[in-house]
C-alpha cells in the first residue's frame, strides 16, 4: 500500500466516520436507555446540534486515528465491529458533560463495553476511546482500591470516583488542613468522610491520619468509625488499611470498641486464617483491657477452637491469646488442649499451641497432666516429624526430677531410637539432661546388646554416641570408649574409621587433663 493510497484512504474513512458520527446522536436518541436518564437538557433542546468533528477528530486523548501506513483497515469490520461501541461511548460521554467530551488519558473509565463484538486489533491499533463515564453505581476494584475491595460508591450518597492525579491533590490539601490545627475537626471530617476508604487506602492518607487521630475529639473517631464499619472485615484483610483500623481500636470510645470486636467476632475465622488479617487480630488483642472485651472476643474462638488451632496463621491468635490473657479467662482453651495435645503436637501448627502451652505451664494447674499424657503417649509423640519436638521443649525446660516417669519408658529401647531420624533428637536431649540415663544408655548399647558397632555407622546414630561421650564421665566414658574402639574394624570405610579415631583420641586427651587437674588438687 503507497503512502499516497493510504493517504486517500483515511481521509475517505475521516468523511464516512464524520456522516457516521453525526447520525449517532439522532439514533440513539431513539434508544430506550437514552430515555432513562433524567437531566439531559443538552439533547431535550438541541438534538440537532452540531459536533465539531475537526476539533473532535484532532483530540488524540479521545479519538486516535493511526498515522501507521502499513496497516490495513477493514473498513466493514471497522463500522460493524465499533459502531455499537461509539454511539454507547459518544452519546452517554454527550449526555453526562452536555457536549463537552470530557477525556481521561489516564485510565478508560466505561464498563459496558460488549468486548465480544469489538475487533481488538482495529480498536488497539487504530482508535482508542479514553472517555469517563461514571455509572449509576462504580465498583472501585482497580487501581484506587485494591482487589479485595468491592466497595459501592453510590452517587446518591455523593461518593465519587478519584483518579489517581486527584486522589494527590486531594491528599495534599487535606495535609495542609491538617498542618493548621493538627487535628481533625467537624468541617475537615465533613470533606473527607466521602473518600475516606480512599485516604486510608494511600500510603501518604494512611500516615496522616493515623498521625492526627491522637489529637481528635472523641465525637469524630466515632464519625469515622461509622464511616468504616460496613468495610471493616475487608479494611482488616488488606495490607495498607488493616494498620488504620487496628490504630483506630485503641482510640473508641467502649461501645464502639464493643460494636467494632462483634463485627470481629461474627467473622473470626475468615480474619483468622488471613495472611494480613491475622496480624491485626493479635495486635488488637494486646489492646483489650476490659473484661467484657475480652470475653466478646473469647467466645467466638472458643466455638471454633480446632479450625483455628490448626490453620498456619490462626495458631497464632491462640498463642498471642494464651501470652497475653490472664489464666481465669483460658481454662476453656487449656482443657481443649489437654484432650488433644497429643493430636496437636502431632500436626504442624497444632504444635505452636503445644509448645506456648509447655512453656506456660510447667509451674501451674496442668502440668500434672501434661506430664501424665506425655509419659502414657510418648512412643507416639518421640517418632512423630513434630510431636518429637513437643518432647524435646520438655526435656529442655522441666527440671530432671519431673522427666524420670517420660524417660523411663525409653529403656531399653535406646539402640532403635537412636537409629531413627526424628526420635535420635529427642534421645540425644535425655543424654544431655540426665546422667543417670547416660549411664542407662551406655549399660544397653555397650553391655547388653552390644549394639555400639550399628549406631557409630548410622547417619543418626553416630551423632548420639558423640553426644554421649561428652556427656559421660568417669568407668562409664572409660566403658563406651573401649566398645567403640573394639569395633571399629566393622566400619569399614577409611574415613570412618578415622574420624572415630581422632574422637576417640580428643576424649583421651580431655581424660588426661582431668587425671591432672585432679592430681594437682
Amino acid at each position: 500500500m503507497n503512502k499516497d493510497n493510504a493517504n486517500e484512504t483515511l481521509k475517505n474513512m475521516d468523511k464516512e466516520i464524520e456522516s457516521m458520527l453525526q447520525s449517532i446522536l439522532i439514533d440513539k436518541d431513539e434508544e430506550e436507555n437514552l430515555n432513562q436518564i433524567t437531566s439531559i437538557n443538552c439533547l431535550e433542546n438541541k438534538k440537532n446540534d452540531k459536533i465539531n468533528f475537526e476539533k473532535f477528530k484532532n483530540n488524540k486523548d479521545l479519538f486516535n486515528f493511526s498515522n501507521d501506513n502499513n496497516i490495513n483497515v477493514n473498513k466493514q469490520n471497522f463500522n460493524i465491529n465499533i459502531n455499537n461501541c461509539k454511539k454507547d461511548i459518544i452519546s452517554k460521554s454527550i449526555i453526562n458533560n452536555k457536549n463537552n467530551f470530557k477525556s481521561n488519558s489516564e485510565k478508560i473509565y466505561y464498563n459496558n463495553l460488549d468486548k465480544n463484538n469489538l475487533n481488538q486489533d482495529i480498536v488497539n491499533k487504530t482508535i482508542s476511546f479514553p472517555i469517563y463515564y461514571n455509572n449509576r453505581n462504580i465498583y472501585l476494584n482497580d487501581n484506587n482500591i485494591n482487589n479485595n475491595f468491592n466497595i459501592i460508591y453510590n452517587r446518591d450518597k455523593q461518593n465519587k470516583e478519584i483518579s489517581p492525579n486527584d486522589l494527590d491533590n486531594y491528599l495534599k490539601e487535606f495535609k495542609y488542613l491538617l498542618q493548621k490545627q493538627n487535628n481533625i475537626d467537624i468541617n475537615i471530617f465533613n470533606q473527607i468522610k466521602n473518600y475516606i476508604i480512599l485516604l486510608i487506602k494511600s500510603q501518604n492518607g494512611n500516615k496522616i491520619l493515623q498521625n492526627s487521630l491522637f489529637s481528635t475529639s472523641n465525637q469524630i473517631i466515632h464519625l469515622i468509625f461509622n464511616e468504616l464499619s460496613n468495610n471493616l472485615i475487608l479494611l482488616l484483610q488488606d495490607k495498607i488499611t488493616n494498620t488504620f483500623c487496628v490504630k483506630l481500636y485503641q482510640y473508641l470510645n467502649m461501645n464502639d470498641k464493643y460494636k467494632y470486636l462483634t463485627i470481629i467476632s461474627n467473622n473470626i475465622i475468615k480474619l483468622c486464617t488471613n495472611k494480613i488479617s491475622t496480624y491485626s487480630i493479635q495486635n488488637i488483642i494486646e489492646n483489650l483491657h476490659s473484661r467484657n472485651e475480652k470475653l466478646i472476643l473469647l467466645n467466638s474462638i472458643k466455638l471454633n477452637l480446632l479450625k483455628l488451632s490448626l490453620d498456619i496463621y490462626a495458631t497464632h491468635v491462640i498463642e498471642k491469646i494464651l501470652i497475653t490473657f490472664e489464666f481465669e479467662y483460658l481454662i476453656e482453651i487449656y482443657n481443649f488442649i489437654m484432650e488433644n495435645i497429643i493430636f496437636l503436637s502431632n500436626h504442624v501448627n497444632g504444635l505452636c499451641i503445644v509448645k506456648q502451652t509447655l512453656f506456660l505451664q510447667n509451674k501451674k494447674e496442668y502440668y500434672y497432666i501434661i506430664k501424665q499424657k506425655l509419659k502414657e503417649r510418648s512412643f507416639e509423640l518421640i517418632e512423630n516429624p513434630y510431636g518429637n519436638y513437643a518432647l524435646q521443649i520438655v526435656i529442655e525446660n522441666w527440671e530432671e526430677n519431673d522427666l524420670i516417669d517420660i524417660f523411663k519408658q525409653f529403656i531399653g529401647h535406646f539402640t532403635e531410637l537412636s537409629m531413627m531420624k526424628y526420635s535420635s533428637n529427642v534421645i540425644e536431649k535425655i543424654l544431655i539432661k540426665s546422667e543417670i540415663f547416660v549411664n542407662y544408655f551406655i549399660q544397653e548399647t555397650c553391655i547388653e546388646k552390644k549394639s555400639i558397632g550399628f549406631l557409630i555407622k548410622n547417619a543418626y546414630g553416630n551423632y548420639v554416641i558423640q553426644t554421649c561421650l561428652k556427656s559421660s564421665k568417669g568407668n562409664g566414658k572409660l566403658i563406651l570408649m573401649n566398645s567403640i574402639q573394639k569395633n571399629l574394624g566393622i566400619l569399614g570405610e577409611k574415613k570412618l574409621i578415622i574420624k572415630w579415631k581422632n574422637i576417640l583420641s580428643l576424649n583421651n586427651q580431655n581424660i588426661n587433663n582431668i587425671n591432672d587437674n585432679n592430681k594437682m588438687l
